[in-house]
């Protein structure tokens, strides 16, 4: 039996792989911009221009944002203090059964 026979074609009638890694040259050329693109001075606008309104804003905004990690951090620190209690209860249960059961 011929390897034709069990692929149904010839391994000289495989699909030539295609090449991978460098691709064709572009068909038009990109032009650099005569005037660069102007440098963007947003921190230095925050810095300057914002008003009492804004800037109030942004100091509750990240008061906030630290009294909900608090939070969160403190919700953690109870759920690992009661799934660390629920634990001790369990093998404490399971002493006493063991205890018994002896």
């Amino acid at each position: 039996m011929s390897r034709k026979d069990v692929v149904g074609y010839s391994p000289e009638q495989l699909p030539q792989p295609v090449p991978k890694g460098k691709k064709g040259k572009a068909k038009m050329p990109v032009k650099a911009p005569e005037v660069p693109p102007p440098l963007c001075d947003f921190v230095e606008w925050i810095d300057k221009e914002m008003d009492e309104f804004h800037s109030g804003m942004i100091r509750q905004w990240r008061e906030r944002k630290e009294e909900r990690e608090e939070r969160q951090r403190e919700r953690a620190a109870k759920e690992k203090a009661e799934r660390e209690r629920r634990e001790e209860l369990e093998r404490a249960a399971r002493r006493w059964m063991s205890f018994i059961l002896v």
